[in-house]
């Protein structure tokens, strides 16, 4: 009877391949960021990563699989398969006794997310066009997002905080378009902004815009 194989684990050799998986999507992120999607090449990000070609392919397969897993990196905060709303931030946020304390809570999930992501979703949205995996995926992440605000907004209508006459679908297409990286773009990247200015503004702007019960100014 052939001798049972024990399973072999070096903690050594898993910190070393967490690093190099590291290294290749901090790569990959710069050389998309600096000379698009579509003229970065495999070969590129690993000389960036000083690792070889074939260990890039062997970690990530192809360049939409790593925008993938840079995407989910950047929003999520890590790379794993817990969806945000599974995460603590969400959770605590959702968790909130009132709209005010929601809202303030809201934003400061907003303004966290956007500043790790922003440029991510920036090459997410430009190789869309070209590239049918990506568009996928870019359309996978409105899809989140949206759903991410529905929840927001069910818990918004829990709270007693919305109108009567403004629904949860209407109230989640509205956090959709406020919680949009294209207005952080344009507010905190192009225009400068702080990010307490932004957090400001957020809350703000989207109490007023849903007219919010119980909500203090």
């Amino acid at each position: 009877m052939a001798a049972r194989v024990k399973a072999y684990s070096s903690p050594l050799r898993e910190q070393q391949a967490r690093q190099t998986r590291q290294r290749i999507l901090g790569a990959a992120r710069d050389r998309f960021r600096d000379r698009g999607y579509g003229a970065t090449t495999l070969a590129d990000i690993a000389r960036a990563a000083r690792v070889a070609e074939p260990t890039v392919r062997a970690v990530f397969k192809t360049k939409a699989n790593l925008v993938e897993h840079l995407l989910r990196l950047a929003i999520r905060g890590s790379d794993d398969e817990l969806e945000l709303q599974q995460r603590e931030a969400f959770q605590h946020m959702l968790a909130s006794r009132d709209a005010e304390t929601l809202m303030t809570r809201l934003a400061d999930l907003a303004e966290a997310v956007h500043r790790r992501s922003w440029d991510v979703m920036e090459i997410v949205r430009g190789a869309a066009s070209s590239d049918p995996a990506i568009a996928e995926l870019h359309e996978q992440r409105q899809r989140a997002r949206r759903g991410n605000q529905k929840t927001v907004a069910k818990r918004l209508r829990a709270l007693g905080a919305l109108p009567d006459d403004t629904s949860v679908e209407t109230a989640a297409d509205l956090l959709w378009v406020y919680t949009s990286p294209e207005i952080y773009r344009m507010l905190v990247i192009e225009q400068r902004w702080s990010a307490k200015r932004y957090r400001a503004w957020f809350r703000t702007a989207v109490a007023s815009i849903l007219s919010l019960n119980r909500l203090r100014e």
